[in-house]
């Protein structure tokens, strides 16, 4: 070891003492700055993040409050149930799914929408087959989220989840697997 450190010393030195004598045989390098930088081809790919700005706003954190049982560390109202939606018109129509509102007896359905604020919701309408439910809340001039048609979805697409399960925020990739799914139709 002592060999290697008086070897490291020396090359350090030399280089120092000799620089600018070698510097005519070693290749000089471009002086780069952010002003003369090319732009990065992040931006160009970052798809995901330009859904997650689109959509995020439009999020809410629903939770399903029981009023006959108290929690017993803060005296409120125990949560039964919760889960993730997003408004679908500017009215305060939001879809989430069935199975985070229904069989809930007694209880209050609490909505969070993205820039804090806490409204107190209705369920309007319930599918368990689809597992699909609304809830109203009353607010207007939401930021509803825009949908698009699922017959034009390919198998290999890249599709986004978001959602804020257990009150944290959630953002999966996925891929479509498949586009043929038919569901029993039970209203006519």
């Amino acid at each position: 070891t002592l060999v290697i450190s008086c070897g490291i010393c020396t090359g350090i030195v030399g280089f120092n003492l000799f620089k600018d004598s070698i510097s005519q045989f070693l290749p000089e390098l471009p002086k780069v700055s952010a002003a003369t930088a090319t732009p990065s081809r992040r931006a160009q790919f970052n798809f995901i993040a330009d859904v997650v700005e689109t959509v995020a706003k439009s999020l809410v954190y629903i939770e399903i409050q029981d009023t006959r049982r108290m929690d017993y560390y803060t005296g409120k109202p125990a949560t039964v149930s919760n889960g993730s939606g997003f408004i679908v018109e500017s009215n305060g129509l939001i879809l989430t799914n069935a199975h985070v509102v229904i069989n809930k007896p007694r209880s209050n359905v609490s909505v969070k929408l993205s820039d804090g604020r806490v409204f107190i919701g209705t369920v309007e309408a319930v599918d368990p087959v689809s597992d699909l439910a609304t809830v109203r809340i009353q607010c207007k001039n939401l930021p509803a989220m825009k949908l698009g048609q699922s017959s034009s979805l390919r198998a290999g697409e890249f599709v986004v989840a978001l959602g804020s399960p257990l009150g944290k925020s959630l953002l999966r990739r996925m891929t479509v697997s498949y586009t043929h799914l038919t569901l029993p139709t039970i209203y006519s």
